[in-house]
């Protein structure tokens, strides 16, 4: 109806003038009558993780669709375990769009469901039908779109193709600084026009603002219209800014009381920053190298080491020689934190190195004590104690010096772990209570969760078992807040530890099958002060159940859920 919307006029006037009267009116667009109730038909259900059945994907609307087109041009088609994967990929890659559905699979007359879905990830033109008995505008996806698009105004067109510069969706902040920097564009307006044009997909972020997406299929359109404008690296350029400086906040963030909500914008984000990062290795290495300083944090508490280990060795590589100093160091730390996190200790030390050294030309007094921080961290999982001493002691006293809480805490809570690890508990105490102190003072929420987390390895060493469950119950309650998987699994350390004091030799074992599961997944490795913790009571549980029931135990433990163990343990 949208061709004829004018036309709307005289619905409202039967309406009116009529009793009993129903009208059914299927538009890209509402009629905006008073009358009119909207039935928003949203893309058909797809299959959503792997190793499901042919049986178990044909019940979803999206798969039962293909094969039912695809049985009108090839009537023994079926799906068999060979080629139901690659429907399922097919049905995800076009978004459950019916009519993408469609002309993907009148393709099985020629094609292989696996030689579809190859093509279909270099582009979306074998998306096409020669049916003549429909209208010319549902012959390809590129039409159908097309057709949709010509019936924008010209501020329309150009918010549509600047937004498809988003990757994995937007916010209206975003959009207005990306896609309106000339401030020519009513955005508000023009978001609304195209969600009610079914051109963008609206859904409700977990702060209540509305997240706006394209579809797969409608995005590539629209990037084609963008790569022929003249505007698309000033817009790629508008992007990449936006996100840098919101990692510069969220790195930040991440530190108090709104960290669990910075986490969580971040992986929101996360394909945004993919994005940005592929244009600006290529264009911009400095505001590369910015993103990849600010985002450690996050690439480490959600899971993506790896990730953000490859991220910063492109920066690196395409920056270095041209980037500002200050930039250049942090940049040091941050690969240098993933490195070590990832296990790769004689890496992180030479970034580490280079970071002290720059630190103290440039004499950054708070960058100098980040950066003897992170070496004095990595000379103590060396077992270098001596060395690692003398880094962490300068950085403490150089973060009381320049007065930045948020560093002062984490050195605190670093020294403590020197301490445990000489078997020092008392004074370990004292520096974990020192780092507690000052974080809950502050709002640290990380550092709270590590302080906890500690507090309640060293109270479990000096027997005093109550508090040890305390500080982990604490510990793992901020962890799940954060969506932290890393910090569950060290307070689920913890808990491993109490079941076997308790006389749990099988539930240790269960919680360690899961913790291995959560900690390969992040890519982590355990760090020596608390390998030597776990290490004494995995043995006692080994030694009390014996080494097959252990096993047995262990491989329970990795069938289960983090957050089933969780409930357990609670």
């Amino acid at each position: 109806f949208e061709q004829i919307i004018n036309a709307s006029a005289a619905i409202g006037e039967l309406l009116t003038d009529s009793v009993n009267l129903k009208v059914v009116v299927t538009s890209r667009v509402r009629l905006n009558l008073r009358f009119e109730s909207e039935f928003t038909l949203q893309p058909l259900e797809v299959p959503v993780g792997n190793s499901l059945s042919p049986d178990e994907l044909g019940g979803y609307a999206a798969v039962a669709l293909f094969v039912d087109r695809a049985q009108s041009v090839r009537s023994d088609f079926t799906l068999t375990g060979e080629n139901s994967e690659a429907v399922a990929a097919i049905c995800r890659r076009l978004d459950g769009l019916p009519l993408a559905i469609e002309l993907a699979a009148v393709q099985v007359k020629m094609l292989a469901p696996k030689a579809i879905r190859t093509r279909l990830e270099k582009n979306l033109q074998i998306l096409s039908s020669r049916a003549g008995d429909v209208p010319e505008r549902q012959r390809t996806m590129h039409a159908a779109i097309a057709w949709s698009y010509d019936l924008l105004d010209d501020e329309e067109k150009k918010l549509f193709d600047r937004v498809s510069i988003f990757r994995g969706g937007f916010t209206l902040d975003s959009a207005e600084a990306v896609a309106n920097a000339d401030g020519g564009i009513d955005v508000f307006g023009g978001v609304t026009s195209l969600v009610d044009k079914s051109l963008l997909v609206s859904r409700e972020q977990f702060d209540g603002e509305p997240r706006l997406k394209m579809l797969q299929v409608v995005r590539e359109f629209a990037r084609v219209n963008l790569r022929q404008s003249n505007e698309e690296n000033a817009i790629r350029r508008l992007h990449a800014d936006f996100f840098s400086g919101m990692a510069e906040n969220a790195e930040i963030g991440f530190r108090g009381e709104e960290s669990s909500e910075w986490l969580e914008t971040i992986e929101l984000e996360h394909d945004n920053y993919r994005a940005a990062l592929e244009w600006t290795l290529l264009h911009e290495p400095e505001i590369a190298m910015r993103v990849t300083a600010a985002l450690p944090e996050f690439w480490f508490r959600r899971g993506h080491l790896a990730e953000g280990c490859k991220w910063s060795r492109r920066a690196l590589d395409e920056g270095e020689r041209s980037t500002n100093p200050k930039i250049l160091v942090r940049a040091f730390i941050g690969i240098g934190g993933l490195m070590w996190r990832s296990g790769d200790l004689i890496e992180a030390e030479k970034f580490y190195v280079r970071a002290v050294k720059l630190s103290r030309e440039i004499a950054d007094r708070l960058l100098i004590a980040t950066s003897l921080s992170s070496l004095g961290t990595v000379k103590m999982l060396q077992g270098d104690n001596g060395k690692a001493q003398l880094f962490l002691e300068e950085s403490f006293n150089i973060s009381n010096e320049v007065n930045d809480k948020y560093l002062a805490a984490r050195m605190a809570n670093v020294l403590g772990e020197l301490f445990r690890s000489k078997e020092d508990f008392e004074t370990a105490k004292s520096y974990y209570e020192q780092s507690l102190s000052i974080s809950r003072q502050e709002s640290f929420k990380h550092v709270i969760q590590l302080a906890c987390v500690n507090l309640s390895a060293v109270a479990c060493s000096m027997e005093d078992y109550k508090a040890s469950r305390e500080y982990a119950l604490e510990s793992i309650k901020l962890a799940e807040k954060a969506g932290d998987d890393v910090g569950i699994g060290f307070a689920m350390e913890r808990f491993m530890a109490l079941a076997v004091i308790e006389g749990e030799p099988e539930k240790a074992a269960r919680i360690w099958g899961t913790l291995e599961k959560i900690y390969e997944s992040a890519g982590f490795r355990i760090e020596a002060v608390d390998q030597a913790f776990l290490d004494s009571y995995l043995d006692q549980a080994k030694a009390a159940i014996g080494d097959q029931n252990f096993h047995q135990a262990r491989l329970d433990g990795r069938s289960m859920s983090a957050t089933d163990l969780i409930a357990q343990t609670k």
